[in-house]
């Protein structure tokens, strides 16, 4: 209230109201955070399982707030955080306990951050400035247990009692929390129903009888899980087999056998047997068969029949001479796994062959037999021998297997000879005289009682002899003169013999060479046909080094009887050879000559001989073998020997040809001689002529080095290039002046100065293109220097004049000559 002052004239004092409202602030102190404190920075870090429930205290914040009076000392807590840190869990606002929000079974993060707020009830609030700092981390179920062994196999016998143990298995899970393994058995198959496995120590036990059943493989599926949520499993396959099996197999006596057979024994029959027996109650473990053991060969001839133990033969024991075999054989069951015999049987098998095939003391037999023989009388006795002592391969039976109608004229009887071996007597039969032939031939077969029989054979050649009479040539000599080209198969000469005998082949007349040494030389280039008595070159006379001119040998005759009878005397022949001793000689080669390029028809007539005196060795040819073309250009006559143009030489440019002449006659080889032709063409017709006889031309000593002094001209009237092309030279040169090869100009090659002479002449010619270049003659060139020889002289100095001091303009000429000319 305001009231103003009594005033002294008694006015009441007037006052004024207002309202003012004191708050008084009780909330003096901010909430401070002890949980996590100041000790700590406010910083804590907590661990939890990834399946922790939603009751689960992740961690309690703790705070204090120094005012005395509700609410200003109430406190209120809330959640802030990185990434999903709110999204996963929450805060009590009144207790500060952090608990879950939401399943972190669906995250991976292994770490969350949450950010701690206190502040007090009062309004506006107060809060701590600091903040609190919760990192969250997350202990997770990375790892599935993992079997220490990738397999896992057990046997066991099917008397196993029930709670038996099998086979223990073990996982390991390397994680930190979620590392506790159990085990469950899932499958396969019957596996559930016969074993059960403890849930924490993974043995596996047997859960019913496994007798009565025929399952002998089982398949245990495990899977061994941690204390995850949902746990992490893995699996293994535990192979279970049961042994049924119990017995082997035990072979009966005798386990040693020895079979004697024939090597003729039948294929697929048994031969022998090997029993035995198995104690196992049930099949297949009692069901037994049998296989055998040996080296290749006896495996190729020999085999078991596995249900029976019956050993048999396979193959044909004939396809191979090896006579014992040894084999063993073994007894096993078809269990699983099978069992074996503890012992084999041993088979010894010994095969009787027949190894030895009859053979006569000798194959052949070649008897000569008088056609007068009387009739029985004994022609050959026949021996064989059989090596074989096993019956029936010692027994032989001969008989007479050929040839032809041998039996006709000959008989045959089986014997016993003096030391009692089987033998074939033969004996005449009938009038040799009568027989049509003069050769028989007797083959005897033995055989011996094998399957099939082994044989051996002996001939017996038996010939009549029917040649009474020798051979007997007429004429004895014979003469022929031949070429030494003579043709292999031309007859030179004809032998004639003859032979008295009235049958043939004892007549027939065959003929040879002697052997005698006269004769040898001469067999290496002449034969004699053995039928004909033809002779005729062996090979060519030409292979004869020595070039010999005749040959001489003699030559014999016999006939065909079956004992052949020599000729009573012997042919004489002597062959004269005409050879090609002499080669062709040209005679007018090696030459020169020159023909004008315009030059048609005949060039040269080539002459040649030859010494030799028959032809075709005296026979001359003649052709053209070169060089470089020159047979295109010209041709020779093979007969004459003219050589001709075979082209126009005109528009050719070739000057000189070289032609190489050949002549050979007609020899085999023919023989040769070769000359050379030289041909010149004359194309250049004219040579140049300069225009002057002489050339005078001057020049100033001072004149510059290539200056021109003086055109020299001359012509070449030949109508082609290049033989009217002109070349201008110096002849043997000039030390001061050169000449333009082409224009003719004389220049100046060096300096004129330095010297008196004041006079040069030498001499200057013109070529052609032509090869031979044509060339004029020397014409003199004359070349005069001008020098400076006189030295200039005063004509009015020394002198003397006056002048005027006003004078101007000229007021004196001087004047000088010189006696020099240019």
């Amino acid at each position: 209230m305001a009231t103003d002052a009594v005033g002294t004239s008694g006015v009441p004092r007037k006052s004024i109201y207002a309202i003012l409202t004191l708050n008084v602030d009780s909330n003096l102190n901010d909430p401070t955070m002890t949980s996590p404190g100041a000790g700590t920075n406010y910083r804590t870090t907590v661990e939890i399982n990834e399946d922790i429930d939603f009751n689960y205290i992740v961690f309690n914040a703790e705070a204090s707030d120094n005012d005395l009076t509700d609410p200003f000392n109430k406190l209120v807590f809330s959640l802030t955080g990185q990434g999903k840190a709110t999204d996963l869990f929450t805060i009590n606002q009144d207790s500060g306990i952090i608990t879950l929000k939401k399943s972190l079974l669906q995250e991976n993060d292994l770490q969350y951050i949450a950010t701690l707020i206190v502040e007090d009830g009062g309004s506006p609030p107060r809060k701590d400035s600091n903040t609190g700092t919760v990192t969250i981390n997350v202990i997770r179920n990375n790892n599935a247990p993992q079997w220490e062994s990738a397999t896992y196999k057990q046997n066991i016998p099917e008397t196993s009692g029930i709670n038996a143990n099998v086979i223990p298995v073990r996982a390991v899970d390397p994680d930190r929390v979620f590392n506790v393994v159990k085990y469950e058995i899932i499958g396969d198959d019957k596996a559930p129903a016969y074993f059960k496995i403890d849930e924490n120590t993974g043995l596996i036990q047997v859960r019913a009888s496994l007798a009565g059943i025929n399952d002998e493989i089982f398949y245990v599926r495990v899977r061994a899980y941690d204390n995850g949520s949902p746990p992490m499993g893995n699996t293994t396959v535990v192979t279970v087999t049961v042994e049924r099996n119990l017995q082997a197999p035990v072979l009966g006596d005798p386990t040693v056998i020895t079979v004697r057979i024939p090597e003729t024994q039948e294929l697929g029959l048994a031969i022998t047997r090997v029993n035995a027996t198995d104690a196992d109650s049930q099949a297949p473990h009692k069901t037994i068969k049998y296989r055998a053991f040996a080296d290749t060969k006896t495996n190729q001839y020999f085999g078991i029949n596995t249900d029976t133990g019956d050993v048999y033969v396979k193959r044909s024991l004939q396809l191979d001479t090896q006579e014992n075999f040894q084999m063993f054989v073994q007894a096993y069951d078809e269990g699983t796994p099978s069992k074996v015999s503890s012992q084999n049987a041993t088979i010894d098998i010994n095969v009787l062959r027949n190894k030895f095939a009859p053979a006569p003391t000798q194959l052949e037999f070649n008897v000569l037999v008088p056609e007068t023989a009387t009739l029985l009388e004994n022609v050959q006795i026949v021996t064989f021998n059989d090596a074989d002592t096993d019956q029936p391969y010692g027994n032989l039976t001969l008989s007479v297997i050929g040839d032809g109608n041998v039996e006709l004229y000959f008989d045959f009887r089986q014997i016993k000879d003096s030391s009692q071996n089987d033998a074939a007597q033969i004996r005449v039969k009938t009038d040799l005289t009568t027989a049509p032939l003069d050769t028989y031939t007797m083959r005897i077969q033995a055989k011996d009682g094998g399957t099939p029989a082994m044989s051996g054979t002996a001939v017996v050649v038996i010939k009549i002899n029917r040649n009474l009479f020798r051979p007997v040539f007429a004429p004895t000599f014979y003469t022929k003169t031949i070429s030494e080209l003579t043709d292999l198969g031309e007859v030179i000469v004809k032998l004639n013999a003859t032979d008295n005998d009235m049958r043939s082949p004892n007549n027939i007349t065959r003929y040879l060479m002697s052997k005698d040494s006269g004769s040898l030389e001469a067999s290496n280039y002449f034969l004699v046909d053995y039928t004909t008595g033809e002779v005729r070159l062996r090979q060519s006379l030409m292979n004869d080094p020595s070039k010999r001119g005749s040959y001489n040998f003699d030559a014999e005759a016999t006939d065909l009887g079956s004992t052949p009878l020599t000729g009573s005397n012997t042919a004489q022949i002597a062959i004269t050879v005409n050879r090609n001793r002499n080669s062709p000689i040209i005679n007018n080669l090696d030459n020169t000559i020159e023909i004008f390029h315009n030059r048609t028809g005949d060039v040269y007539d080539v002459a040649a001989s030859d010494a030799d005196t028959v032809a075709p060795f005296n026979t001359i040819e003649y052709d053209i073998t070169g060089d470089d073309g020159a047979e295109l250009t010209f041709r020779i006559n093979s007969t004459t020997g003219v050589i001709s143009l075979a082209t126009s030489i005109f528009p050719l440019t070739t000057t000189s040809y070289k032609i190489r002449v050949r002549a050979r006659d007609g020899g085999v080889p023919r023989l040769e001689d070769v000359g050379v032709l030289t041909v010149n063409v004359k194309r250049n017709f004219n040579v140049p002529v300069f225009n002057q006889n002489s050339y005078n031309g001057t020049v100033r000593e001072d004149q510059d080095i290539g200056s021109s002094i003086i055109q020299v001209l001359a012509g070449d009237v030949d109508s082609d290039s290049p033989y009217n092309f002109v070349n201008y030279k110096i002849d043997g040169g000039d030390a001061r002046f050169l000449v333009d090869p082409s224009t003719g100009w004389i220049t100046v090659r060096r300096t004129l100065t330095g010297e008196t002479q004041t006079t040069f002449t030498f001499n200057i010619f013109a070529e052609d293109g032509g090869t031979p270049a044509g060339r004029s003659q020397n014409i003199p060139v004359t070349i005069t220097v001008q020098r400076n020889l006189q030295t200039p002289v005063f004509n009015n100095l020394p002198n003397s004049i006056r002048i005027q001091p006003t004078q101007s303009g000229t007021f004196f000429t001087a004047n000088a000559t010189d006696d020099d000319t240019v």
